[in-house]
């Protein structure tokens, strides 16, 4: 959700097809929907991240631009991450304020994040569980094979040099361990396809130059610039990044980053 160019490289490597954005603030309804159909036009199921918390949004006092009213417009059953590494029962509580906040939502459950042991994980997903009437899908330990490496400006982006493989493979394994990821993608599967009625998104030609030609805009990509959204590249046509050829004959240069 929103507009993030950092995350969604780890969903992508995860996946193994292009992360999209949903934003439901800078984009009109009816294109947040387009997009999302045709990019899942070949998939079973999506998975939606959310922005912030979960009913976090532009202001204070309603939800706009908020993940809540994404998953609303997209008539998306929403699964909440509560991060339980320094409670216990308390974890109902907060579970509780969340189902009660929106009744309009579709909360459909919880999992319990970096929690001390297995233990500890089965007391928080029972609190939860007599506070809301809901399930828990499972938790997540505490394990350091999870932590994804950070610098002050955020995640290190996946297109730098890395471990991304080995961190995949044992995230995955981590995952399918510890949550019932069946009954997960049992919920998923009741949710509604995106709607057929929703118009399709349009990109108006471009205008030609004096000599009756297309501009043609040379897009750097590499480690250093890559801040771009799949949606941008997937119109385009960039030549190579850096390239000698591609600078004489550009019209206009778009360097997307740079990465700090």
């Amino acid at each position: 959700m929103g507009p993030d160019y950092i995350d969604p490289t780890y969903h992508t490597l995860a996946a193994g097809r292009p992360c999209r954005n949903l934003d439901v603030w800078m984009v009109p309804p009816d294109r947040v929907l387009a997009s999302l159909r045709r990019a899942t036009r070949d998939v079973e199921v999506t998975v939606v991240e959310g922005v912030m918390g979960l009913y976090d949004g532009f202001g204070y006092d309603d939800e706009a631009g908020s993940t809540a009213a994404a998953a609303k417009l997209l008539e998306a059953p929403v699964v909440l991450v509560v991060d339980a590494s320094k409670m216990a029962r308390s974890a109902g509580a907060i579970a509780l304020g969340y189902r009660q906040f929106d009744p309009d939502l579709n909360l459909a459950g919880f999992i319990a994040n970096r929690v001390g042991g297995d233990g500890h994980g089965r007391g928080v997903a029972a609190a939860i569980e007599r506070a809301t009437g809901l399930p828990v899908f499972g938790w997540l330990p505490r394990d350091p094979r999870l932590a994804i490496p950070e610098r002050y400006l955020g995640l290190v982006p996946t297109r730098e040099p890395g471990r991304w493989t080995d961190f995949v493979h044992s995230a995955g394994e981590i995952v399918a361990s510890h949550l019932d990821l069946d009954r997960i993608l049992t919920v998923a599967r009741q949710a509604p396809p995106p709607c057929e009625a929703v118009r399709e998104e349009t990109i108006d030609s471009p205008e030609t130059d004096a000599n009756g030609e297309r501009p043609v805009i040379a897009v750097a990509r590499d480690e250093a610039f890559h801040f771009t959204y799949p949606r941008t590249s997937s119109t385009s046509k960039p030549p190579a990044p850096r390239s000698p050829s591609s600078a004489r004959c550009a019209t206009a240069d778009c360097l997307p980053g740079p990465r700090a």
